[in-house]
């Protein structure tokens, strides 16, 4: 789910790990996606039964515009076909889903270059379950481990 800010992702899951808080603080916006406990009210296709969302606050000023038109968290998933590479502009976006998508909105190329690190803060010590722009160590000082 993408959210606007730290509030917004209190909001929606309750209260989060301290973990998720200090990354957040620290990370967001940013490429930093955080797997949180999700609660009993979110439906279950977004959590892919597992009890878990990833939260982010993007670095895109377009998504965070429509983030908050729209007033609350929008779903958001990579832009590429699963098991494909990973796409970094509207460009590559086009090309691949061509006409599977209604609408792509232009932000920009990917800031980072690369799709954000996704960390698990549902563990103790939390897991880097994909590594990207910040790093295992950056993540790992921060939360002293």
């Amino acid at each position: 789910m993408l959210v606007a800010d730290l509030t917004m992702a209190i909001q929606l899951v309750g209260e989060l790990p301290e973990a998720a808080v200090r990354l957040a603080g620290r990370y967001w916006p940013g490429p930093l996606t955080l797997i949180v406990p999700a609660p009993r009210s979110i439906c279950t296709l977004l959590t892919a039964g597992t009890g878990r969302i990833g939260l982010r606050v993007p670095d895109a000023a377009v998504a965070l515009a429509l983030i908050r038109r729209f007033g609350g968290p929008v779903t958001g998933t990579s832009a590429n076909r699963s098991g494909e590479r990973d796409l970094l502009d509207a460009n590559e976006v086009l090309h691949q889903l061509g006409d599977r998508v209604d609408v792509i909105l232009d932000g920009g190329p990917v800031a980072a270059g690369r799709p954000s690190t996704v960390v698990d803060v549902t563990t103790s010590p939390p897991v880097i379950v994909r590594p990207g722009p910040v790093g295992q160590r950056e993540i790992f000082d921060l939360l002293g481990l």
